[in-house]
């Protein structure tokens, strides 16, 4: 039986889409991280994940943050566009909507200080976890768009 030839542009246009949706898994893993930093807190905490700027949080009966769809999206689109980059790996049209929403995401990451809502006192930064977020996810936007000009 002869075997068959695979593509070097196939193989080349498979392994970068698997780095791309390697990088969203971890763009979206960095949910857990730092996200947003007080540098001249008045209270004692003065560095919030990415899950409390995300969906909310309270302490000691006071609502700091409330709910942000901007947020949650900044960390939710880097991990939806990783599985449409793999499942939709032979559509241009998926990988190009993978891509768009990789960069979107990223470019939310950047934002997330000026999307927080809530009590909040003082001038939010953006923490170290939003940053690594932000760049992964935008480099898995490039190397999306990559794996389709691949494509034959």
């Amino acid at each position: 039986m002869a075997k068959k030839k695979r593509n070097n542009s196939e193989l080349i246009s498979w392994a970068v889409a698997i780095f791309a949706a390697a990088c969203g898994v971890a763009a979206f893993f960095m949910i857990f991280g730092e996200s947003v930093k007080f540098p001249n807190a008045i209270f004692s905490k003065d560095s919030y994940t990415g899950l409390q700027t995300a969906f909310g949080y309270t302490a000691y009966g006071v609502e700091i943050f409330k709910s942000s769809a901007g947020v949650s999206l900044a960390f939710i689109f880097p991990l939806v566009a990783a599985c449409a980059a793999v499942i939709g790996k032979g559509c241009k049209i998926v990988a190009f909507l993978a891509a768009a929403m990789f960069i979107t995401g990223g470019v939310l990451a950047f934002c997330i200080p000026s999307l927080l809502v809530g009590n909040y006192v003082g001038d939010p930064a953006l923490g170290v976890c939003a940053t690594v977020s932000g760049v992964l996810s935008v480099v898995a936007g490039v190397t999306e768009c990559a794996s389709v000009w691949l494509k034959k």
